[in-house]
């Protein structure tokens, strides 16, 4: 049979017959164009969201450039060109954002986890980056550091942050970098070079590229995981019932198989996410279509259970 990665894929969605030949395939093809397929449905994800993550970037960039003009560095500390005397609280699409131009003399950092499920709390030595788990733990991080200071991270709630800024100090305002991670729509993430001369629009383009790797990459691993937990499962559920008999297949042969049976399912819930259609998510969707098709795959086989060259893999 033709390896072609195309080829197989197109097979596999029109067709059963196809699968006779693949229970000889070796598991190192198997991965390999499960690896594939995962790429490009990723690929096929992020060009089709790519539009709305520009949109939400810009939009959430030009907000709070309005709002605190560019980054100025001093040799005190960072603060905004606007106002920088100013302490101010905004929240942008569930994102918040509390200035303070000193430390606050009380504990209360006006953190609002009840609307907005992250946010930054920024003083001009420190920055602290933080995300909602749930209703009592905070995620938070050192969001500003320099060449020479650590990052710090932990889970805590929100009444131990002031504790937690005064590890977060920074001294050296040289070399800054700013990491971030927005839980939107499509969550946005990175690291940024401070440039005290660009304004906060110059940042956006990066912002775009980091968060798209970050979310193919999170894509990839989740089609990856699903495809091979599912398929494990249900090749060890075969090997030790009396399936094993009836289809006359080895572990490995009905382990590509599975694999290959879950390939229609990808490409449909791949759909179904960009599509984003309420209470249907990904790993629902591929795992109806896989049961459904493996059902259907292995009645195909069971025709074929007294052909002694299944059990002999290809390589």
């Amino acid at each position: 049979m033709d390896n072609n990665f195309l080829k197989i894929l197109c097979s596999v969605c029109v067709g059963t017959d196809v699968f006779k030949r693949i229970v000889k395939f070796s598991l190192f093809r198997t991965f390999r164009h499960l690896i594939l397929l995962s790429i490009l449905c990723s690929f096929a994800y992020i060009l089709a969201k790519s539009p709305g993550m520009k949109k939400d970037i810009n939009s959430m960039v030009d907000y709070f450039q309005k709002q605190f003009g560019s980054v100025v560095v001093k040799k005190a500390g960072i603060y905004p060109e606007k106002e920088p005397g100013t302490p101010r609280s905004l929240s942008y699409n569930y994102s918040q954002i509390n200035y303070f131009p000193k430390k606050p003399m009380h504990n209360e950092l006006g953190i609002d986890d009840k609307l907005n499920r992250s946010g930054f709390v920024w003083l001009p030595n420190c920055i602290v980056g933080w995300v909602k788990l749930d209703d009592s733990n905070l995620f938070v991080y050192q969001a500003l550091t320099s060449l020479n200071s650590h990052n710090w991270f932990r889970m805590i709630s929100k009444e131990e942050i002031p504790t937690f800024l005064k590890n977060c100090s920074v001294n050296d305002f040289k070399s800054l970098r700013f990491s971030f991670f927005v839980p939107m729509n499509v969550p946005l993430f990175g690291v940024l070079t401070f440039h005290p001369s660009k304004n906060a629009s110059h940042y956006s383009d990066t912002i775009f590229y980091w968060s798209a790797f970050g979310v193919s990459l999170r894509f990839i691993i989740t089609i990856i995981f699903n495809s091979i937990f599912y398929s494990l499962l249900f090749a060890l559920i075969y090997s030790i019932s009396s399936r094993s008999a009836l289809y006359n297949l080895k572990f490995k042969a009905f382990l590509a198989t599975a694999i290959y049976a879950g390939f229609p399912g990808i490409i449909i819930g791949t759909i179904f996410t960009i599509a984003e259609i309420p209470w249907l998510q990904y790993q629902t969707i591929y795992l109806v279509s896989f049961i459904i098709y493996l059902i259907v795959i292995t009645q195909k086989l069971r025709k074929l259970g007294n052909d002694k060259n299944l059990l002999t893999p290809k390589k």
